[in-house]
């Protein structure tokens, strides 16, 4: 099932980016390629992904004057590096080399559940988020075709 939601998420992410560089300036957004290449680049996928969001929500708001979804990019991102750290930070390693107590797999088992937990919460944002920034992309492709039809007058 993630794999089938990362592919899903990645089509998603392309065709907004394609899409938005028909629309708008080729020099204000990021080739679709690297939407997709920047969660593989080791470091620039902590930032990178995030960044890419936050450029195409800010060239939204100024093109449309529709409200920022900085807050929810923010709190996208944000759970997702926060599952990360308690998962990376606080989950034993199940590799055998130590033997476990129950204790430490209760403990283990609670510090994934809110990591679990702390990604739904991510995920239904990014739900809402993939929702207002393909609807946004729709109005501004709207908006540019009225233009150019004013403009062939």
């Amino acid at each position: 099932m993630l794999l089938l939601t990362t592919v899903l998420y990645f089509i998603w992410l392309y065709q907004l980016f394609k899409r938005a560089r028909l629309v708008h300036s080729r020099d204000t957004l990021y080739h679709p390629g690297w939407a997709i290449g920047y969660h593989f680049i080791p470091v620039l996928n902590w930032i990178m992904p995030a960044s890419i969001i936050w450029r195409l929500n800010k060239e939204q708001v100024k093109r449309l004057n529709v409200p920022s979804l900085h807050l929810g990019i923010i709190i996208w991102w944000g759970f997702i590096l926060l599952s990360g750290f308690i998962t990376f930070t606080f989950s034993f390693n199940l590799d055998g080399e130590a033997a476990m107590t129950v204790g430490d797999m209760r403990f283990d088992a609670i510090i994934r559940a809110i990591s679990d937990l702390i990604r739904v919460i991510s995920g239904a944002t990014l739900l809402v988020l993939i929702q207002m920034l393909t609807k946004r992309l729709f109005m501004s492709e709207v908006v540019e075709t009225r233009k150019t039809s004013v403009a062939e007058r």
